[in-house]
Order: C-alpha cells, then structure tokens, then sequence
C-alpha cells in the first residue's frame, strides 16, 4: 500500500513539474470572438540578437509551431492587408540559478559543547546556473498597432538535445501559450 502511495505521489509531483506556466494580460474591451484571421507583423531589425534563442532555426520552429496552433484554433493565414489581427513574438534567454537546500543527514549525536544529547541536522545548499528562454507572442491590433494580447511563458532551455527535441520544446512551450488565446 505503501508503495502505491508514493508512486501517486511522485506521478503527481511530475505531472505538476512539467506543466507550463503562462501569464497573459490583454484588453477587455476588445471582442477576441470576431477574430478569424491573422498576418505576421514583419519582423524589425534588432542590434543585438539573442544568440541562444533569436537565430534563424528557432524562428522557423516558432513560425511552424505558431501556424499550426492557430490553424488548429481555426484561425485562417491571410495577406497582411486583410488580417483581423498580426502576430509577433519575442525571444531572449539569461542565465538562472537554481538554489536548493537539503538536509543531508538527522540523527542522535552526543553534543560536545554541552552536557547533554540533541539532534544533528546538516543541510547542504545546492547551486546550479542554467539558461532560461523566454518566449512572448503579441496580438496586435492591425490599423492602429496595438496590443490587444500577450503570452509569455520562461522556461529552462534544454542542454544538449537533437534538433526534434528543440522542436518538441518550441511546440511544447508555444501550445500552452496559445491556448490561452483567445481569453476567456
């Protein structure tokens, strides 16, 4: 029974460790329902490129991912000219440090500066820098060229990974950005 217990547990620990987490912010006032079509806003020129994130392969797997969410929302491609809304994102990546503390060992143990036994605890501190990606999509309001939506999600970046598991981390993060589009 035990076993079983902690087996649920640790599938739930894992479930909840990989979910995504998104924030959004976007005008109330605008009616998201008459939305059916979309352009990309063409991309600026920008002086000082990401190189982990803002690079010609990652925006053509965020290109790909984004098309397919949104066809799969039933949102139609069109000519920048006819669009209900643009489309256009953002990516940068800095470095993190992830801090744990632990305890490493809780036992009885003699106290030497005293005369009388107590518990030992020990804790370790646990120091890793990673990278983490940040990806924001806007949806822009296209005569006026206002936000109207905005997805972003940060995530750590995956180390050394094939290509398809790049891939499968782009479409992964831009799903659960998109799904949260159009609000509710």
């Amino acid at each position: 029974m035990k076993k079983v217990f902690l087996l649920v547990l640790l599938m739930g620990l894992v479930a909840c460790s990989s979910q995504l987490r998104v924030a959004t912010d976007y005008d109330v006032a605008y009616n998201f329902a008459a939305i059916k079509t979309y352009a990309w806003l063409p991309a600026k020129d920008k002086k000082a490129p990401d190189p982990h994130m803002d690079n010609s392969l990652m925006h053509q797997r965020l290109y790909r991912a984004m098309e397919q969410q949104m066809a799969a929302q039933g949102y139609e491609k069109v000519a920048l000219e006819s669009a209900d809304v643009l489309i256009t994102y953002q990516l940068s990546s800095n470095e993190k440090l992830s801090v744990k503390s632990y305890r490493n060992h809780f036992g009885y143990y003699p106290c030497f500066h005293c005369f009388r036994a107590g518990f030992h605890h020990d804790s370790d501190i646990e120091i890793k820098q990673y990278r983490a990606g940040s990806f924001m999509i806007d949806i822009i309001e296209p005569e006026k060229r206002e936000l109207l939506w905005r997805g972003v999600s940060e995530r750590r970046l995956p180390g050394s990974v094939t290509p398809a598991q790049r891939d499968q981390f782009v479409n992964e993060t831009v799903t659960a950005i998109i799904n949260r589009f159009p609000p509710k």
